[in-house]
């Protein structure tokens, strides 16, 4: 429904905005990482068409993962359970803990 997920998107910018993913000067995605003391919410992680499949999504996880395993966190996200990328989250050591009508819970536990 794009009505719900342009309104859905809205209420949450204004609530917390995800910072730019920029590309030599480029505006090309956004990600969204919520700290706090039980873990990381992964949350808006986007990338435009365009500069998807490109290992860039992988390189933003990484450092991600590196810093929550430092900190000895887990990362929780959700995601579409249509979307292609929860391809790239279980090979990252994500495991499906739950899930709802339209989407996936994941989790990934440090090392």
């Amino acid at each position: 429904d794009e009505a719900f997920q342009v309104e859905y998107h809205r209420k949450d910018w204004e609530k917390q905005r995800p910072q730019i993913i920029t590309l030599a000067g480029a505006d090309i995605g956004t990600i969204e990482i919520i700290r706090g003391p039980n873990g990381f919410h992964l949350g808006e992680f986007y990338l435009f068409p365009a500069y998807q499949r490109q290992g860039i999504g992988r390189h933003l996880l990484d450092a991600l993962i590196r810093e929550a395993d430092a900190a000895q966190l887990p990362i929780r996200l959700e995601v579409f359970k249509i979307n292609p990328v929860q391809s790239l989250y279980l090979r990252c050591g994500f495991k499906i803990s739950g899930e709802f009508k339209t989407h996936y819970r994941m989790e990934r536990a440090p090392r």
